[in-house]
């Protein structure tokens, strides 16, 4: 089950903002009513366990229906990631249960880089891009865990 989780920005100071997790493809397609997808556009697979996974969400814009479970859930769940130019599928999860963490389907680890994604949960859908940072530089991610002081101390 996908369920709600903090989103936040952040943007390197006194200089132009960084515009590497830019997400100038994010769009979705939703199907069922009162429901919104979120898709972090930045992970750092670094093994503290913060942001190590591309953990989607859904949540309800309004509140939920009468007797539904306080964040939507989906019977079928699909991610799909590609390379960000060509567009080569590297990683694909059926019954997708937020293990991406910047490996692919055999288990390789990806380089560094922004990577296209497609969620597809039932009907509905959200499309964009991942950056995958493990290095130190510069950011202006959404992360899902705002602890998470590897990417908010690369926005300085």
């Amino acid at each position: 089950m996908l369920g709600l989780l903090l989103v936040i920005g952040c943007q390197k100071k006194d200089a132009q903002p960084d515009t590497t997790c830019a997400d100038e493809d994010f769009s979705q397609s939703i199907v069922t009513p009162n429901v919104q997808l979120m898709l972090p556009n930045g992970i750092s697979p670094n093994g503290d366990g913060l942001n190590d996974r591309f953990i989607p969400f859904a949540f309800y814009t309004n509140l939920p229906p009468v007797g539904a479970p306080p964040s939507p859930t989906f019977s079928s769940r699909t991610l799909k990631v590609y390379t960000n130019t060509g567009r080569k599928l590297v990683f694909e999860g059926l019954n997708y249960q937020s293990e991406f963490d910047g490996h692919d389907s055999q288990g390789a680890e990806l380089p560094e880089g922004k990577y296209y994604c497609e969620l597809t949960l039932d009907t509905n859908s959200a499309r964009g891009t991942v950056v995958l940072v493990r290095s130190t530089k510069t950011c202006n991610c959404r992360t899902v865990d705002s602890n998470d002081d590897y990417l908010a101390s690369r926005c300085q």
